[in-house]
């Protein structure tokens, strides 16, 4: 795998995004090497645990500016196949068999978060950053909607998705996407501590009480539909299209207005 390391270590596999030099952020590839290694690793009966971290100075910082580029190009059905993917991507990380923990540091923005919504357990600092910044692009957080509100507390998630605003570490456990903080130089020391106590617990016990847990939550899939078409609609829309284009070409968005602390 290319965009990804796929790392096997005794009783856990980690999955790393590896782009460093684009701060791990998505493209299509990717997509493809994140749902093909989680396949993967949910047919190794050995494994307690998938590790989910980034490589160098952030966890991901969402979507790839190549592939933005692409996206404002493509038709709607393009968009709408394009967003399938990404869906199957969060899916397989949502329906995993094993225990899911995701390290999140750095920055972590828009599709980024459904990673870590779809994870079990994730561990953070207190300054990571985190986002849902698609209406700020004329866009909407759609295909990662129905991961999200089953983790977040619906007053923040209504308003941290319908304004885009940035939120830290300690907003994010506060709303319940979080479950731990830590400063960075104790991470390692954090994930080690849950991968012990599944090393102490049975196996198959597990993997029956994340599949127990899980049945009692609303299936994302009956979303994905509506989630990947109105994403796909709203990408080819005229808002969309301006506020993608402005932002790709440096442009400026037309309806971002200063406010009176100056942030846009």
């Amino acid at each position: 795998m290319e965009f990804i390391k796929f790392v096997e270590k005794s009783n856990s596999t980690e999955i790393i995004l590896n782009r460093a030099d684009k701060r791990n952020a998505f493209h299509p590839q990717m997509i493809d090497e994140i749902t093909q290694a989680f396949s993967q690793v949910s047919l190794d009966e050995s494994n307690r645990a998938v590790i989910v971290k980034g490589e160098g100075a952030s966890f991901c910082a969402g979507a790839d500016l190549g592939w933005m580029k692409s996206m404002a190009d493509f038709s709607e059905s393009e968009n709408q196949d394009d967003s399938n993917k990404l869906f199957e991507m969060f899916y397989s990380i949502y329906s995993c068999p094993l225990p899911v923990i995701s390290v999140a540091h750095g920055h972590v923005m828009g599709g980024a978060t459904g990673i870590v919504a779809c994870s079990d357990i994730a561990i953070s600092t207190p300054k990571t950053l985190f986002a849902f910044s698609e209406v700020r692009l004329g866009l909407v957080p759609a295909v990662i909607s129905p991961f999200l509100t089953q983790k977040l507390i619906p007053s923040h998630s209504s308003r941290w998705m319908l304004t885009g605003e940035r939120f830290n570490g300690e907003q994010a456990l506060a709303a319940g996407l979080v479950t731990e903080l830590v400063e960075e130089g104790e991470l390692e020391g954090s994930l080690q501590k849950y991968l012990n106590s599944f090393n102490l617990s049975g196996p198959l016990a597990v993997r029956h009480t994340k599949r127990l847990l899980r049945s009692q939550l609303p299936d994302p899939q009956q979303h994905r539909l509506a989630t990947t078409k109105v994403i796909a609609e709203r990408r080819v829309s005229e808002e969309g299209q301006a506020g993608l284009r402005g932002f790709l070409d440096k442009a400026g968005i037309p309806w971002h207005v200063a406010s009176k602390d100056g942030e846009k």
